[in-house]
């Protein structure tokens, strides 16, 4: 048991492989972006905005798309691109905090006020698609809906509420795509 170490907490407090580490949110998420503010659209011609309805756990759904009416502005901070990882902050107690990674299911979309895009300080995330699983693991989900706030019908994660989600991460620099 020398090249194990013992963990305190939310996986069960077994023993964790040599290296992994268990981490808070707040130690390593980079950046965490809200994304825009824009009117449900009518048409289905325009620019694609991807939404809460179009998050499944662990990919996206393009059967139902909206889309900004041509010559509509948007940020340019909120285009999608390829690997990005979104997080559905509202929805209902069931859905709220579903994670999904862009694969590049259209050329071009942006993503709404109801979903967060999450960057990672790549020296504890290499990859977007680990933490893609991650989020999906019954763990972490366990987690997110502890600290949902509201009712059944409308429920809420605030990003400074995910702070305190813990994560098991293999060591520094082993790379992530190997174990998912």
């Amino acid at each position: 048991m020398a090249n194990k170490q013992k963990n305190k907490g939310i996986y069960g407090g077994g023993v964790l492989p040599q290296g992994w580490v268990v981490k808070k949110m707040k130690e390593i998420i980079f950046q965490i972006r809200l994304g825009g503010n824009y009117e449900n659209a009518e048409g289905n011609s325009g620019i694609p905005v991807i939404k809460m309805g179009n998050l499944e756990r662990g990919s996206i759904d393009i059967n139902k798309i909206q889309c900004l009416p041509e010559g509509r502005e948007y940020n340019s901070g909120d285009i999608l691109k390829k690997g990005d990882l979104l997080f559905n902050t509202r929805n209902t107690l069931d859905l709220v905090g579903k994670v999904a990674i862009w694969e590049d299911e259209l050329p071009f979309a942006v993503y709404n006020s109801n979903l967060l895009k999450l960057n990672f300080d790549q020296s504890w995330v290499a990859s977007n698609y680990f933490m893609n699983y991650v989020f999906n693991f019954h763990l972490t989900l366990s987690q997110l809906r502890k600290i949902a706030t509201g009712t059944t019908s409308v429920a809420a994660i605030y990003s400074r509420d995910m702070e305190g989600v813990k994560f098991l991460l293999p060591p520094p620099g082993q790379t992530h795509q190997n174990l998912t």
